[in-house]
């Protein structure tokens, strides 16, 4: 399954400061019940025109699973993508990513991925759900 979040937030110290990005994705798995692999890994990068490296890019690997996130800081912006082999709360997620980043508003996709028994295919790519936060 997976979860693509696309929001609106001006937590800026989430969304420009690498150590609390880190922290942040390690609450996340812990959150959703997901066993961190190796140490999150958050990058910064300037925006065009700029020499502050205030955007993030962080990823956290789990156990069958994954979390990024992208920041875009001076528009508000941030993109959470969760991927997991194995079923997670969704809701659960959802809350924690809408309180802990305070997501003023935003849209949420929930995708099954892997094989479709339904229509016995792989991969079963399927839209299960499209909804605001």
């Amino acid at each position: 399954m997976e979860l693509l979040i696309d929001g609106y937030s001006s937590n800026f110290s989430v969304m420009t400061d690498k150590s609390v990005m880190r922290n942040w994705l390690m609450k996340l798995a812990e959150h959703i019940g997901m066993k961190i692999v190796g140490t999150p890994h958050v990058v910064g990068y300037p925006w065009p025109g700029s020499d502050d490296e205030t955007a993030l890019s962080g990823d956290c690997f789990l156990a069958d699973s994954s979390i990024v996130v992208h920041t875009y800081p001076e528009e508000c912006m941030v993109h959470i993508n969760i991927f997991s082999c194995r079923e997670f709360d969704l809701e659960k997620a959802c809350e924690y990513i809408k309180s802990s980043i305070g997501i003023e508003h935003g849209t949420g996709l929930h995708i099954q991925r892997g094989y479709d028994p339904d229509r016995q295919i792989v991969p079963g790519l399927r839209v299960l759900s499209q909804f605001s936060l």
